[in-house]
Formats: structure tokens, C-alpha cells, sequence
């Protein structure tokens, strides 16, 4: 597990990235905290057994990656190819890892919702934080 964890972090930070400004990422924790807690309920539940939650983790990832890379495109998108600029990067991921892990676990949906709102705390900008929350739904659903 792991490795799955290392290899997902170094897919998202070590791909080529293109010459434009870049926007200062969320927080290393706002990944470990979303991704730990997916885990654990996965594992909570069957055991990694099904590998439900190794599916679930891989598709909060990408949705992640999808909604931060709008905001600042460094890597080539998964399957969101937007122009993000002025969203929050915060609001966009935990919204996006919110989406997809109420989606797979939706018995679980207070302790997504805590989480959530544990990191929009931090987003000040409520524009940013709008626009952040959209984006972040839109990378989930695609």
C-alpha cells in the first residue's frame, strides 16, 4: 500500500511541466488527510478484498490531480482539460476528493463532509473558494 501511496504522489509532482507561472499547490497533508481516510474506510469495510478502495483512491487522485492541474497546468489532464485559473487550489481538491469518496462510500458522507469543511476553513477568498468548489465537482464527475 505503500508504494501505491509513493507512486501516486511522485505521478502527481514529478511529470514534465510547461513554462507557466506556477500557483502554490494545497498542502502535502490535504492529500495525506483525504487519502488516509479513504483507506482506512475502505479497509474498515472489506478489507481491500473487492480492491474497491484501491479503485476509489486511484479515481480521488486523478480527480485531485485533474482539478489542481486546471489551475495551474503543469501535466498533461487525465480527462479535464479546463482553464481553472482563479479557482482555489484547496477548495478544488478537497471538493474533488469529497465528490469521488461520497460517491464510493456515501454511508461515510459525515466524515467526508468534516473533512471537507476542515480545509475550506483555510480558503479565505469566498470567490476563489466558489470557484474552487466547482472545479473541483466538474474534475470529479469527469
Amino acid at each position: 500500500m505503500k508504494t501505491f501511496i509513493r507512486l501516486s504522489l511522485l505521478l502527481t509532482f514529478v511529470l514534465p511541466c510547461n513554462a507557466r507561472m506556477p500557483v502554490a499547490p494545497p498542502d502535502a497533508q490535504l492529500l495525506v488527510a483525504w487519502n488516509a481516510r479513504l483507506l482506512a474506510t475502505a479497509e474498515a469495510e472489506d478489507r481491500f478484498l473487492t480492491l474497491k478502495g484501491v479503485r476509489s483512491a486511484a479515481m480521488l487522485h486523478l480527480a485531485i490531480h485533474d482539478a489542481i492541474n486546471a489551475i495551474d497546468p503543469r501535466f498533461r489532464p487525465y480527462t479535464l482539460d479546463v482553464d481553472g485559473r482563479g479557482a482555489d487550489p484547496i477548495a478544488a481538491a478537497s471538493q474533488a476528493a469529497f465528490v469521488i469518496a461520497n460517491d464510493q462510500y456515501p454511508a461515510q458522507r459525515d466524515q467526508w463532509e468534516s473533512l471537507r469543511s476542515q480545509w475550506l476553513r483555510h480558503v479565505r477568498d469566498k470567490q476563489a473558494r466558489d470557484a474552487g468548489i466547482a472545479l473541483g465537482e466538474a474534475a470529479a464527475q469527469a
